[in-house]
Order: structure tokens, then sequence, then C-alpha cells
């Protein structure tokens, strides 16, 4: 069984932070998270997978440059979200990233199979109804330190 997400995302350095939004999360089955991640006009692919209980180790790939890195993560899971902490490698530089979570029953623009009453029905999954309050009040996290430059990941 599948598990659909959606939220936010963060990387910091000691001086600095960014933020940026998971679009769809998946944790297939429980062997393997993969996230559609977005920062500024930037796609990020990533595939990790579990290598104990709640840990997860893989890589990543900007869909823009095409240039890849590797990440790890530990997953927490709470009656009202998931949280996803760990370590982000980017042009040789270390990172500390967190991602805070809410399950959701479909993603934005995903067709329903079914309506309420079982019945097929094609229909455009309304997709805010089905977010948590938390979760939708916190779709998108700003960076605490304000900064001039760009910073990257």
């Amino acid at each position: 069984m599948n598990t659909k997400l959606v939220g936010s995302t963060v990387w910091a350095v000691y001086t600095e932070s960014v933020a940026g939004e998971v679009r769809k999360g998946i944790i297939r089955g429980s062997r393997e998270l993969v996230l559609d991640v977005t920062y500024d006009d930037e796609r990020y692919a990533v595939t990790l997978k579990r290598v104990r209980v709640s840990q997860y180790s893989g890589g990543w790939k900007c869909l823009a440059d095409r240039s890849t890195g590797s990440a790890d993560c530990t997953l927490y899971r709470s009656e009202d979200d998931v949280l996803l902490f760990g370590r982000w490698l980017e042009d040789g530089e270390y990172y500390h990233w967190w991602a805070r979570l809410c399950e959701v029953k479909h993603f934005a623009g995903e067709v329903d199979t079914q309506d309420r009453n079982g019945n097929t029905a094609g229909r455009r999954s309304r997709v805010k109804a089905l977010l948590g309050t938390k979760c939708r009040e916190e779709k998108k996290v700003t960076s605490p330190i304000p900064s001039k430059k760009r910073v990257r990941r």
C-alpha cells in the first residue's frame, strides 16, 4: 500500500536557510520514499531507499541542470503529520534538511476514479478539502534568516 504526502521542506547551514515545497511524496510500501521537490523555479526528484526501520538513504537529481547529489533522512510519524530530518549533499557541502508533510488522499490535479457512492466519476479531486488544517496553514515555510543573496542548497 502506498502513502501519499505533501508539505514543506527546509535546507539550512549554520548562517542561513532556504525553503522549498514538497509537491508530491510517496512512501512505496515500507521500502522506498520518493519526493517531487520545488525550490524557486527548480524541481528535484528525490529517491530514498529504506536502510533501517525509519531511516532512508539515496539521492536526488535537479531536473533543470541534471546535477545530482545524495540525501538521507529519518522518518518520524505522528498522528497528524510526517517529519523527515536528515542530511543533503550538494556542491560538496552538507546541509541539514527537513520536510514537514501531511498525508493526503489525492495530489493536486489527480483524477478520482470513484465518486462518493463508489461509481466511476473521472472528475478532478478536490485536494484542498482533503488536506489537514495544519498542513494547509503551513504549506510553505519561509526562511527564518533574511538574506540578500540567493543561497544554493
